[in-house]
């Protein structure tokens, strides 16, 4: 399928420089900013850190939520709190109590949009600036430890993201909080 639509963005250019008109000019970009998008969409998730068997290992969980090598888990009958991240490129995972948690919040970068020409840098320089924002959204979680004093949970991105954050942001005050 991938060889297909490359023969297909090849043929375009091919066309338009034999041609060199305007027309074919224009079927070219619109075919490469097509591919761009389509190979962003497919490859967007190539190399994410699958979270089912980390999730899966807990026990009791009331809460919880895992992407791509980060997450986490509420456990309100043992007041527990479980983590995963990354620290130096290491993946990690703790558990601790809800007491040891001292603050909670979370990151909601949005993407920037350069001009409005349309042009293949551009959306190449929007696409990259996607990737960077992706990975500094989520939520955080500072405890009562000195070698991980902080976790931070990826989120994928998603239409009603503030809201899940919201939500999350209310969890952990209702189980930090609670008795």
């Amino acid at each position: 399928m991938y060889i297909g639509t490359i023969a297909v963005f090849v043929g375009a250019i091919f066309i338009a420089l034999l041609n060199q008109s305007i027309v074919a000019g224009i079927l070219s970009l619109v075919i490469g900013v097509a591919l761009l998008v389509f190979f962003v969409g497919k490859l967007s998730n190539v190399g994410r850190v699958p979270m089912d068997d980390w999730l899966n290992s807990i026990q009791n969980k009331d809460y919880s939520y895992a992407w791509d090598g980060t997450g986490i888990a509420v456990d309100l009958q043992n007041n527990k709190i479980f983590l995963a991240g990354y620290f130096s490129d290491k993946q990690e995972s703790k558990s601790y109590c809800l007491s040891d948690v001292r603050e909670w919040g979370y990151e909601l970068h949005s993407v920037q949009k350069y001009g409005r020409d349309n042009r293949l840098a551009s959306v190449a320089v929007e696409t990259a600036n996607e990737v960077i924002t992706r990975e500094k959204t989520g939520f955080w979680v500072s405890v009562a430890d000195i070698d991980f004093p902080v976790w931070f949970v990826k989120f994928q991105e998603k239409k009603d993201l503030k809201i899940e954050l919201e939500r999350w942001m209310e969890i952990m005050q209702q189980a930090v909080n609670r008795g």
